[in-house]
């Protein structure tokens, strides 16, 4: 899960090729959800059931709603977890070039 995790966040926070800003980050793409426009995000918002790994990851009080600071802590944490493991996921830089 934690792979998932780390490669939802890395598509939601990374940047671009010439390295911009990002255009969504995580927060942002997730708090879109939020049709009552409350800062309060549930499951039943959550339409993109992809992301309920993610709400459940960032609910850190199990309330089952889901803030604007739980999800820049989760994000927070995710962002770490990638520069440590150099975004590969493994806590590595990848495989070996294959032999030619």
């Amino acid at each position: 899960m934690r792979m998932f995790l780390m490669a939802c966040c890395a598509m939601l926070i990374g940047t671009s090729a010439f390295g911009q800003a990002p255009k969504s980050t995580l927060v942002d793409h997730m708090m879109s959800f939020n049709t009552a426009k409350d800062g309060k995000l549930t499951t039943e918002q959550l339409t993109d059931r992809r992301l309920h790994r993610l709400f459940t990851e960032a609910d850190a009080d199990n309330d089952g709603v889901v803030t604007v600071d739980e999800l820049k802590a989760l994000s927070t944490k995710l962002e770490a977890a990638i520069a440590q493991d150099g975004g590969t996921g493994k806590g590595g830089k990848g495989p070996p070039p294959k032999p030619k």
